[in-house]
């Protein structure tokens, strides 16, 4: 069990740290950048705009993201008496983070719609990893689920 959760911590601080390169490396590129320098002039030179989003935008994700997995969790505890690992929920999410960051950094654009359909494909990863220890495909979507919701809200989103 302890094996475990050191294998969690460490995929939740790969997550941490591929979450801060990844938003890091969109708020410096040319559209954001332009946008927050000029919010740069309203605060105090002593304030790097650029590390200030980061550090906040860092945190919303990571608040979001245990969340997500909380509300997955409660889910499929509520149909069920499987208990969901947090390694089915953190693995997918680095390896689409990986993805983006690559994307990124190839195409060198903010892509909204591709980076919301590579994090929608971790939610079937998240699917098939829950799936594999339970065999329920209904409780393997129901803990995926919070994940479904999000990149399609984010799709839509941008589609609007």
């Amino acid at each position: 069990m302890k094996g475990n959760r050191k294998k969690d911590a460490v995929l939740f601080l790969i997550f941490l740290l591929f979450e801060t390169f990844f938003i890091y490396s969109v708020f410096t590129k040319d559209e954001t950048r332009s946008s927050l320098l000029k919010v740069q002039t309203v605060l105090s030179q002593g304030v790097d705009i650029f590390v200030l989003s980061t550090i906040i935008s860092v945190i919303f994700t990571c608040i979001f993201f245990l969340f997500q997995y909380a509300i997955g969790r409660l889910l499929v505890r509520m149909f069920s008496s499987d208990e969901p690992n947090f390694f089915y929920y953190i693995l997918p999410r680095d390896i689409a983070l990986m993805i983006n960051i690559l994307l990124f950094l190839s195409i060198g654009t903010n892509h909204q719609i591709m980076f919301s359909s590579v994090v929608f494909l971790s939610a079937f990863f998240t699917s098939f990893l829950f799936y594999k220890n339970t065999r329920s495909l209904i409780q393997s979507f129901i803990f995926a689920m919070p994940i479904y919701i999000d990149t399609l809200v984010s799709i839509l989103m941008v589609l609007k």
